[in-house]
């Protein structure tokens, strides 16, 4: 298969649903919760003029909002 990596985190959302995705510090996060936030980072970095091509850094502590960023940035563009 010829996925992408956006295509095999959206099959783990659609599977995985309900169950957690990540631990940190006592905190967890579903994979539907991951997938809800990266959109929304997504739509965020869109609005400011990202397309296709861009370059984005991400400076930041392993923490949940890491991965969700990161995932963003890719559904981004």
């Amino acid at each position: 298969d010829n996925t992408s990596l956006i295509d095999i985190f959206e099959q783990s959302f659609a599977k995985n649903g309900n169950k957690t995705a990540f631990v940190c510090m006592g905190s967890e996060l579903t994979f539907q919760e991951v997938d809800l936030y990266s959109q929304q980072v997504a739509a965020y970095l869109q609005s400011l003029g990202l397309v296709k091509g861009d370059k984005v850094a991400v400076m930041m502590p392993n923490m949940l909002q890491l991965p969700v960023t990161i995932i963003g940035v890719l559904c981004a563009g």
